[in-house]
């Protein structure tokens, strides 16, 4: 639809542009432990360092005008630490709901409720504007801006 309509694309491209000079922090839990410390700090190098790291987060803003956004992550291993090297924006089409569960994004593989997504291979972002994925109507984009991104899509 935004490739057909102008103002929709201005629309949505404000939204998600807007987001882009946000700072972003790693922020451990309360009362972190010595490890919990470290831990937060190293991954927050290790985030610092992903290569296209805006690029990411503004295809996950594409969930805002679609209701959910799925990003394929590749990974590559350094100093015996599995990091992301690259992240493949992926279109809407190329996933489903489940009939059991209709929030819930499967890969279209040609069976009723399609593949799941492998553990720690997806990032999937959703928009709290959208009451639901599947089923009747197209969801109407929410106006929020807040993103809620589920934990590398586990299972």
């Amino acid at each position: 639809m935004e490739e057909r309509d102008g103002h929709l694309f201005a629309e949505m491209s404000k939204r998600r542009h807007s987001v882009m000079p946000l700072t972003w922090r790693i922020v451990p839990p309360r009362h972190p432990s010595a490890q919990e410390k470290a831990m937060g700090d190293a991954a927050t190098e290790w985030f610092s360092d992903l290569p296209e790291f805006e690029t990411l987060l503004f295809n996950l803003l594409n969930a805002i005008g679609h209701g959910f956004a799925a990003v394929e992550i590749g990974w590559k291993q350094a100093e015996n630490i599995w990091l992301p090297c690259a992240f493949y924006k992926r279109p809407q089409r190329w996933f489903q709901t489940a009939t059991h569960n209709r929030n819930a994004i499967r890969l279209i593989d040609g069976s009723l409720d399609g593949a799941g997504l492998n553990p720690f291979g997806w990032l999937a972002a959703s928009s709290p504007g959208q009451k639901r994925l599947g089923g009747g109507k197209r969801p109407v984009p929410g106006t929020g801006m807040d993103l809620s991104v589920q934990e590398y899509c586990r299972p």
